[in-house]
């Protein structure tokens, strides 16, 4: 429950709810209690030792705990290390049964905003004065302590390191142009979990909720100072088991993806409360906070609603920062994240001057200098007497305030929601082969395509499976990726898979491929991949892109110019987007004369290519396993003979047994069965036993033989007609019955299939 305070008197322009509100006279300033008193030594902290500049232990006022039933509220008074500063009430939020938030303005000469947050009998409270810095009070192993925070002891957002999207657009979304209706915000449920560090810092449980509800109201300020129609819910707290990653990078892929052994109760919980989006508190790290940037509004955006603040940047404007991208927002212009990679183009902060004060103010997403305030940027709203914002259309549009009202309604569906891995409509294409399953969970991942930027969208539709042909040559500049005419996932990569699931396959003895020589590159260029990019690049795309990095390496294994210009090709276009690293390439090992089109895998005389082109037409199994067989190479010939029998009409519901008859075979022989050009999988024997035929087993059934006279048999079609009975007449039914019985006695005794 929201409740906006009014008095009469003299105005001025406050924080609170972006509307004029009274400013006591001095002299009430006087009377008014303070809200907690320092009852220790001061402790000063070196500025280089950490964000805590100096600390004091305080006692609480014993009537802090019943400002949320007050209705008439004297100033406030905040004890801070250089003297008293005072704020009016204009701003309050009621969470349930003694559980409140109140918010305004500092008043006389003090310029500045508050937060103060009462949950479950504990305390936050937030200060920020353009003069002392921000000042917070909250919970410690120790008590309660008042801080003195520096925000500018780290890098404010690690949102600019990560590849986080594309699609700007200068327009607004049909479903909701124009403004929201203000009577009828959105409501966006937030779940905050927690790690045990972070708990541990804020002394207990229900210490660690009071400052997460308090940044969640700092928030709700926010968006109430800025006219957005949007209400923020904390809908679950919880502590998540994770032992904390420094580089918030790292720790926000292991937030958000799912499946990776890391925090993956938090999407459980996430669903069983129907959160929209998810934070994390962090005890620390390497930026202050960090957050995916929404870029289109489609169905990915509730995998990209994930963000991270730290536990020292609780009650600053980290946590509504970090939430802005979530919801499409980037900073401002001067340290944007990336050309391209906000909502709209006018989504992204303002820093301005007040022409009150002539100081230098920022809004919500916008990095220092100036005074951060709890707007977002809007040019219909005024702070200090100047627009917060640009308008829409100008050369410096900035009205992130816009932004978000637009994006809300539909972040406010994000749960409940079709589960992970349900479509409506079509069944997902299911591909097979170990490089072709990889390689198409990469094409159909539709979180990747939507955080690729507009010019890597050609290569993305290059990625099919089923066509996919990359390594004969690339040039990134025109995003141009030749083939070498022999298809890459269950041919070229077949070949490579099939290799390492043979532990025992060494073809040294006709100068072919040795098992051991794959693995051990393969292992090498793995390594060497994460070791270029680094682990923590590499953490995140193995969650954005489960299989990109181990396709990579493969690639690399390869060896030719083609395959590892592919991947170098594809570096180059990452690193357009967001530097990652370069590729060391003399430390990479490739197998170019075994595993690339003109190698020779088994030695056999005839290249990779060459047998590809003789053994294409037979499937990707048969290809492979044939350009691993030194005894059979195309032009091999022999006298064999292979020829398929049995009954090729057969009444539905009935049994039937096609065998493999063979002549002239020299030793042992490999057989292969197919069906319409398509091989049956688990079928390598001289029979192939149908014991309830249906019209779906009716087509053209072949054999594909090979002996150790280095022979290649093609038996001819053999077509199989399935007579179903409501197709007959009765009197060919008849007939057909009495047929089954006759033919036994005609034609002598079948000549037994010669079995391998």
């Amino acid at each position: 429950m929201f409740r906006k305070i009014s008095l009469p008197v003299v105005f001025i322009l406050v924080l609170g709810i972006g509307i004029l509100t009274p400013l006591f006279p001095a002299g009430a300033q006087e009377i008014a209690a303070p809200l907690y008193q320092v009852v220790s030594p001061v402790r000063e902290n070196p500025k280089s030792d950490g964000v805590v500049v100096r600390s004091a232990e305080v006692r609480l006022a014993s009537d802090l705990f019943a400002l949320g039933a007050k209705t008439d509220r004297d100033p406030l008074c905040f004890p801070t290390f250089s003297g008293d500063v005072f704020g009016e009430v204009s701003w309050e939020r009621e969470h349930g049964s003694g559980t409140f938030s109140v918010a305004g303005a500092l008043t006389g000469e003090n310029s500045g905003h508050f937060i103060l947050t009462v949950h479950a009998g504990h305390v936050t409270i937030s200060v920020h004065d353009t003069k002392r810095g921000w000042l917070r009070v909250s919970n410690s192993p120790e008590g309660y302590v008042l801080e003195e925070i520096d925000e500018t002891a780290r890098p404010e957002c690690g949102a600019c390191r990560h590849p986080e999207a594309f699609r700007v657009s200068g327009g607004q979304p049909a479903a909701i142009r124009g403004k929201a209706d203000k009577e009828d915000p959105a409501i966006i449920d937030v779940m905050v979990v927690y790690t045990p560090a972070s708990r541990t810092l804020a002394g207990s449980t229900a210490a660690m909720e009071t400052m997460i509800l308090n940044a969640v109201d700092m928030a709700n300020v926010s968006y109430a100072n800025s006219l957005i129609p949007l209400t923020l819910t904390a809908v679950q707290m919880a502590e998540v088991d994770y032992v904390e990653d420094y580089q918030l990078a790292l720790a926000l892929a292991k937030l958000t993806f799912d499946n990776d052994g890391v925090m993956d109760e938090v999407h459980d919980l996430r669903d069983a409360h129907e959160a929209d989006m998810v934070s994390l508190i962090a005890s620390g790290g390497d930026v202050a906070g960090i957050g995916w940037i929404l870029t289109a509004l489609d169905a990915t955006m509730a995998q990209r609603a994930f963000s991270i603040t730290t536990y020292y940047s609780l009650g600053s404007l980290t946590f509504p920062h970090e939430l802005g991208h979530n919801m499409g927002c980037d900073h401002d212009q001067e340290n944007i994240t990336a050309d391209g990679y906000r909502l709209f183009s006018y989504a992204r902060g303002w820093r301005f001057y007040g022409a009150e004060d002539s100081k230098l103010y920022r809004t919500v997403m916008s990095y220092a200098p100036g005074t951060r305030i709890p707007y977002f940027s809007n040019p219909d709203i005024n702070y200090k007497g100047t627009p917060t914002g640009v308008p829409v259309g100008l050369p410096d549009e900035a009205h992130c305030a816009l932004t978000i009202t637009q994006s809300a309604p539909y972040l406010a569906q994000n749960r409940p929601q079709i589960a992970e891995g349900e479509t409506e409509g079509e069944a997902p294409v299911v591909y097979e082969g170990y490089y072709c399953e990889l390689l198409g969970g990469i094409y159909t991942n539709e979180l990747l395509r939507s955080l690729l930027p507009p010019f890597a969208i050609a290569l993305f539709d290059l990625l099919d499976p089923e066509t996919a042909d990359l390594n004969g040559g690339a040039d990134p500049e025109t995003m141009t990726f030749n083939g070498n005419g022999m298809l890459d996932c269950g041919y070229e990569l077949g070949v490579f898979r099939r290799i390492l699931d043979t532990e025992t396959l060494d073809l040294s003895s006709t100068g072919g491929v040795q098992y051991e020589q794959v693995y051990e590159a393969n292992r090498n260029n793995r390594l060497q991949l994460v070791a270029d990019i680094g682990a923590s690049n590499a953490a995140i795309v193995n969650g954005i892109a489960p299989g990109l990095l181990e396709v990579a390496a493969a690639y690399i294994t390869l060896g030719d110019e083609g395959s590892t210009g592919f991947i170098v090709g594809l570096m180059d276009i990452i690193n357009e987007v967001q530097y990652v690293g370069d590729l060391n390439l003399a430390l990479y090992v490739r197998l170019p004369e075994f595993l690339s089109a003109e190698g020779d895998a088994d030695g056999d005389g005839a290249t990779n290519r060459e047998e590809y082109e003789a053994y294409y037409q037979y499937g990707p199994d048969a290809y492979v396993t044939y350009a691993l067989n030194p005894s059979v190479f195309p032009g091999s010939t022999g006298s064999g003979q292979a020829i398929i029998l049995g009954s090729q009409k057969v009444k539905e519901g009935d049994a039937v047994t096609l065998s493999a008859f063979l002549s002239y075979m020299v030793g042992t022989v490999t057989i292969a069965w197919y069906k319409d050009g398509v091989v049956l999988e688990g079928q390598a024997g001289t029979e192939y036993h149908i014991s309830n035929v249906t019209p779906d087993d009716a087509g053209e059934y072949q054999l594909l033989v090979t002996d150790e006279s280095k022979g290649l048999y093609e038996s001819p079609p053999f077509v199989l007609e399935v007579i179903t009975e409501a197709s007959m007449p009765v009197s060919s039914i008849v007939a057909l019955g009495l047929l089954t019985l006759v033919l036994p006695w005609f034609g002598g005794r079948r000549r037994k299939p010669v079995r391998g």
